[in-house]
């Protein structure tokens, strides 16, 4: 296989598992990215539950002219 040529032969469910397998086997198995895979759920939910806990302390801001930033 080259890179940039798709393969027409394989099905869409198969080419699907095979980049999922592929990605896994290439991010788990070097340990410099090991560790960015296995945060990034937990820093991404940590950034959801901030940005909706900080709405209605930003919207008691909005409008506010004493308010610096």
């Amino acid at each position: 296989m080259t890179w940039g040529s798709p393969e027409r032969e394989m099905k869409p469910l198969a080419a699907t598992r095979r980049v999922l397998v592929d990605s896994l086997q290439g991010g788990l198995g070097k340990p410099s990215v090991r560790w960015v895979m296995l945060t990034s759920p937990f820093l991404g939910g940590v950034g959801i539950y901030a940005f909706y806990a900080m709405q209605p302390y930003l919207l008691e801001l909005y409008g506010d002219p004493e308010a610096f930033a």
